[in-house]
Order: structure tokens, then sequence, then C-alpha cells
């Protein structure tokens, strides 16, 4: 992940992955984490079934099988065995953020990731 362009992220949360989870969570978190609980922003990842519900959700995705705007972004990737489209997000958690490009690249960089553990193909990135 491009820590370098975001100061205040001191750690990252994520949950154990494995190329068969359905679900993936990053939570990129600020020194003050154990006290404050200030998490700074939100990755997912969603495969399958877990996809289909996210996109049929479509509280912040589109049509679109990449994009966002301000600190929002979404990618998706086509995965064996899988009807639907994966889906990956990142969202601020706190109105503190206010790095889009940071969020973006943070994004691709975690969208890679779980794609290629996933052996998904067709990764498909926001601009």
């Amino acid at each position: 992940m491009p820590f370098t362009r975001e100061e205040r992220i001191s750690g990252v949360k994520e949950t154990r992955t494995s190329g068969a989870s359905p679900l993936d969570i990053c939570v990129l978190v600020n020194d003050d984490y154990y006290t404050t609980r200030e998490d700074l922003y939100y990755l997912e990842a969603t495969f399958g079934p877990y996809a289909a519900n996210r996109r049929a959700q479509g509280s912040y995705m589109t049509d679109a099988d990449a994009g966002g705007s301000k600190e929002t972004y979404w990618a998706s990737a086509r995965c064996p065995d899988d009807r639907d489209r994966a889906s990956f997000v990142i969202r601020p958690q706190t109105a503190t953020t206010n790095n889009p490009g940071f969020a973006k690249a943070a994004l691709i960089a975690f969208a890679k990731r779980a794609a290629q553990q996933h052996g998904c193909t067709d990764l498909q990135l926001p601009r």
C-alpha cells in the first residue's frame, strides 16, 4: 500500500484471507487507533454471492465495472467459477480524511493483491 502518501496511517487491520474466502476486509488506522478508534479508510473485497449482494445494494457503485469520486472508489474483476464480478471498494471512515489520490492508489494496490490471490482476471480499476 502507498502509505507514504498518507502520513496519518500507522497500521493495518485485516481479516485472514485465502483464495476461497468470499469477503476480505482491511482497515487503515492512525496512531491513536487503540485510544480513539479512528479508522481512516475501510477496504473491502467481495466474491461470489457476496459480490452479487454488494452490487444489488448499489449504494456507491454504478453499473460501471470501476469508478468513484472524492474518496470512495470501486473496482471489479472476473473470478473463476463466479457468475458475478468480484467487487473491491475503499471508503473513508472519518471526516478528517481528505486525500483522494491516496484512496485511489490504496484501492488499486488492495484490488490487485486480492484479485491475484483469488485467481481473478480482467481487473477493472478506476481512472
